[in-house]
């Protein structure tokens, strides 16, 4: 009611998965149990308290001034760091991190109270966690992670909608007339605008969507390549991007290979392509992925290649067959002698061990020419084509065919 004031707590246990991780799901579920008790001690009769999920839960103080709603989260927060967990005698301490919210007349909703208490507990835990966090509406960072919270709630409705679509940037390449393309992914917002990887890559990846994006992009790619068996005919290469979170996961490894095992015809002309980050932080579960699909006839590139430290030593332990240059080196070909000697370098080092060198990111000619110049395998980048939806580039080659059935 009007006047009424009221204050809402978003709480989630920190590290909760190294628990998992080290003492194993029964201990993890009894500190959850232990969790959800030991919540509503302290307040009083009328507070409301939940599980939203997972290890996050809610606290709704009914008629309390937001000063004293800040002062009952800190002592919530001291009681349980204070409070040992764990039946056996080496009980291990937990810290919680909270996202407070004033609640008013004024407050849109109770979606936007989560969202509000959802960010600024994901403040509190960027600064360090185990905090109390108020939220503030100005707050940059409260900002951005509201922005990427829309973003995951987009990606999830274009997902169910198949407002995800498929785009393709064709290559230049340098032997032979084989038809070469890299599928890219598009959102088409329900306001019909069209909105490029940039603005909703980094929300899918930070909240763990990108498995979800890469199985609808391979499954649609599929379908189209199986659809038009003249293009098949026509193309050379296909290539498409894979997450480092996709290739972490077995079942997505199992998802692309029973693809792969089906379909011998589009496996053959698909190369994946896995940035060189992702390999570093999962080198076993990249060895596994890389394994699997070059054993069904597809190849692999190592995308963003030299930006690393270590590049090469990849090389030695990975069945690479395709090298795609970091753009960094490619953007200023043309005007900048060094960028121009580290990839003739980096080009022969590749050709000596037998890779096809590919560059991305040649977005003036003055670039393309000096790529060719230095014998790239192939070339990619606005100024060789700006990509189209991947309809178009199946399409004309079909043409013909219903002309003459006709």
């Amino acid at each position: 009611g009007e006047g009424r004031e009221h204050v809402f707590c978003f709480v989630d246990l920190d590290q909760f998965k190294l628990v998992n991780d080290t003492r194993g799901h029964v201990i993890g579920d009894q500190l959850l149990c232990q969790i959800a008790r030991m919540l509503p001690l302290g307040l009083r009769r009328t507070d409301l308290v939940g599980r939203l999920g997972g290890d996050e839960f809610a606290i709704l103080l009914r008629d309390t001034p937001l000063d004293q709603g800040l002062e009952i989260a800190e002592k919530l927060r001291a009681n349980l760091e204070q409070m040992p967990l764990g039946r056996d005698e080496s009980g291990f301490g937990v810290s919680v991190s909270i996202g407070v919210v004033g609640i008013d007349a004024d407050t849109p909703n109770v979606d936007w109270v989560l969202g509000a208490g959802d960010s600024a507990c994901y403040l509190a835990k960027d600064d360090g966690r185990n905090r109390v966090q108020l939220y503030r509406d100005s707050d940059e960072a409260v900002t951005r992670r509201r922005n990427e919270m829309e973003w995951v709630a987009e990606i999830r409705s274009a997902l169910d909608e198949s407002r995800l679509e498929l785009y393709a940037q064709r290559l230049e390449v340098a032997a032979g007339t084989g038809l070469q393309y890299e599928v890219l992914v598009r959102l088409r917002g329900t306001d019909g605008r069209i909105y490029s990887p940039g603005a909703f890559l980094p929300a899918a990846e930070r909240y763990h969507q990108g498995v979800a994006i890469d199985r609808y992009v391979i499954g649609k790619m599929f379908a189209e390549l199986e659809a038009h068996p003249e293009h098949l005919r026509q193309l050379e290469i296909c290539h498409v991007n894979v997450s480092g979170q996709s290739i972490t996961q077995p079942q997505f490894r199992e998802f692309v290979v029973e693809k792969l095992q089906a379909n011998p015809g589009v496996a053959c002309r698909l190369c994946f392509e896995i940035t060189e980050t992702s390999v570093v932080s999962n080198l076993v579960e990249a060895k596994a992925f890389i394994e699997a699909v070059r054993r069904e006839g597809s190849r692999i590139a190592l995308d963003d290649f030299g930006s690393g430290l270590s590049s090469f030593a990849y090389l030695k332990n990975l069945d690479i067959d395709v090298l795609k240059l970091d753009q960094i080196f490619v953007r200023e070909l043309g005007h900048n002698p060094v960028d121009e000697a580290l990839v003739r370098l980096i080009c022969q080092v590749g050709h000596t061990l037998g890779k096809t060198m590919v560059a991305e990111g040649a977005e003036s000619l003055d670039a393309v020419k000096v790529l060719r110049e230095i014998g790239l395998d192939a070339i990619q980048g606005y100024a060789i084509h700006r990509p189209c939806p991947l309809a178009e580039l199946i399409q004309p080659l079909d043409e013909p065919q219903l002309r003459n059935a006709g």
